[in-house]
């Protein structure tokens, strides 16, 4: 917990003005999440400069310093990364570190007001040449389907939120020679992304995945017939588990 606060200390407001709103927002008691929100808190934080949502700035800081997967992140070595495909991207927690570290990055993120600060982040850090964004969902199919966009989360098996249309893509179709590492973090569509993968995951190296635990046992069968065995695993919530699988030489 101590090591957590700590990278809470070395986040840095970029301006006057950043700091007023950073002061302003922790110290208002009434707050209402607005995932559109465009007014933006910039800070800078691990060599990187960060656009934030004013309304959602204590939610996206925890996003940024990976707070719920603190130790996860650390399993990653993002130097060793020459290609990288991040499905889930949100505002770019694995997408800014991969790119920054000198990988080509893929990046999936289908809900179009965190795919909005994703494109933010990763111009404001020059990434432009180095990250491939699509507003799109990896899936197993190349459709348009209906997506579920609430105030913390975004799924395309949701229903709870607002609906909208977004379109889907499979891996396999992008080509890709080789792949380092594929990041999935997808709400419930993690089997859909493994299916529409399935000629990528041979010349992919290893695959880091969050998912529910009821689902563990059919996800690993499936990665275990493609090759894949688990070397680490966590639990981010009493819910959900991430698990890092290599692919077995």
């Amino acid at each position: 917990m101590s090591s957590k606060i700590l990278e809470y200390t070395r986040v840095r407001p970029l301006s006057v003005s950043d700091s007023y709103k950073m002061f302003k927002y922790f110290f208002t008691r009434k707050r209402t999440m607005r995932e559109d929100d465009e007014n933006y808190v910039r800070v800078k934080y691990n060599g990187m400069v960060w656009n934030l949502r004013y309304s959602m700035l204590d939610y996206d800081l925890g996003i940024l310093l990976g707070t719920h997967e603190y130790s996860v992140l650390r399993w990653i070595n993002f130097k060793d990364l020459k290609t990288f495909v991040d499905a889930g991207a949100y505002i770019g927690t694995y997408t800014l570190r991969a790119g920054k570290a000198g990988a080509y990055v893929y990046s999936f993120e289908p809900n179009p007001f965190s795919y909005r600060l994703l494109k933010k982040n990763v111009t404001d850090n020059n990434l432009t040449e180095r990250v491939q964004l699509y507003n799109m969902a990896l899936f197993d199919k190349s459709a348009e389907m209906n997506f579920s966009v609430s105030s913390v989360g975004s799924s395309l098996f949701g229903s709870n939120g607002t609906l909208i249309k977004v379109k889907t893509i499979t891996l396999d179709s992008l080509e890709i020679s080789n792949v380092d590492l594929l990041k999935i973090d997808v709400e419930d569509a993690e089997i859909n992304v493994i299916r529409g993968a399935t000629k990528t995951l041979e010349n992919t190296r290893e695959i880091l995945i969050e998912v529910r635990k009821q689902r563990i046992n059919l996800i690993e069968g499936i990665l275990k017939e493609k090759g894949f065995k688990e070397l680490k695993r966590t639990d981010t919530s009493p819910t959900t588990t991430y698990i890092l699988y290599n692919k077995v030489k």
